[in-house]
């Protein structure tokens, strides 16, 4: 059902002569699959939205791990963590979140020239450090994971800079109108019922 309400919605806006450049939803093609064929002149483009941004991640994380053994379950919430931080404290700023993430890979590796000393513990406590993220606090040293690991968020990261971008900060502005969002108790609305 969801999906042919969106494939109508994009009809009408394209029959309206919209030019429909990107559709983000989550990683189900069927609505742009049916979408493109009705519409095969639009140059429209399918993205993924935030949350599905990070799945993919994970499951690229996870196709790794047969390859390193130090890619552990710690490690991988670790990466995630770290990614998840850097878009949400980039919001509207693609520099910002690629500059975040070729910090946080060389963080993990021990390389906190790119470091940020509100995130990085090391910069505020060198002689005491330890992650307290990664097994036993240490550094992770693979040489082949740093060099995947940097492939996998180097190669696509224009792409996720881009989408993550217009995406978090389009959430952030809807979300400014979207009551659950909000707390009534203590003002005149209290008594409403939504």
């Amino acid at each position: 059902m969801e999906p042919d309400m969106v494939v109508e919605m994009l009809k009408e806006l394209d029959e309206k002569g919209v030019d429909i450049l990107e559709v983000v939803g989550d990683d189900d093609s069927t609505c742009f699959d049916r979408a493109k064929r009705l519409m095969p002149n639009s140059k429209m483009e399918k993205i993924s939205d935030k949350n599905h941004t990070k799945h993919n991640i994970i499951s690229k994380i996870n196709e790794l791990k047969p390859k390193h053994k130090e890619l552990t379950g710690m490690v991988c919430d670790a990466i995630v963590k770290n990614f998840t931080y850097v878009v949400n404290q980039n919001v509207g700023n693609p520099s910002g979140i690629e500059y975040g993430l070729h910090a946080s890979i060389k963080h993990i590796f021990g390389e906190h020239d790119n470091c940020n000393e509100t995130w990085c513990g090391y910069l505020k406590d060198k002689d005491s450090y330890i992650h307290s993220n990664l097994p036993r606090g240490k550094d992770l040293c693979s040489s082949e994971l740093r060099s995947d690991l940097e492939k996998l968020f180097i190669q696509k990261m224009e792409d996720w800079c881009l989408h993550i971008t217009w995406i978090t900060s389009f959430v952030f502005k809807i979300r400014k109108f979207n009551f659950k969002d909000s707390e009534y108790s203590e003002t005149e609305l209290k008594d409403t019922q939504m």
